[in-house]
């Protein structure tokens, strides 16, 4: 694996797990907090959909049509096993670096 890839993983994780616990102390989003941990999962899950997801979309303003390429099988297995490493390295993130 490619160092900038590894870096670029890594990076995500954390900045992802910051995130939840930056949002877990502001009272104007109350889906978020210490006890909300089910929830807590479910918005890292997403985040990490979010971070590894290879689809590129175009949307062409005149004709009013957006276009998503990258929906392939192969492509859309490669993003799920991304995704599910992404998710290892956030939590990771956060019980190694934020949390203790």
């Amino acid at each position: 694996m490619e160092t900038e890839l590894i870096t670029s993983q890594l990076t995500a994780g954390y900045a992802t797990a910051a995130l939840i616990q930056w949002l877990k102390g502001k009272p104007w989003f109350p889906f978020c907090n210490d006890d909300t941990a089910a929830l807590n999962r479910a918005t890292s899950m997403v985040m990490s959909v979010v971070a590894a997801i290879g689809l590129h979309l175009t949307f062409d303003s005149t004709a009013g049509v957006l276009t998503v390429t990258g929906l392939t099988l192969t492509n859309m297995l490669h993003a799920a096993w991304a995704s599910v490493q992404q998710y290892a390295i956030t939590q990771a993130a956060y019980k190694g670096i934020i949390k203790s």
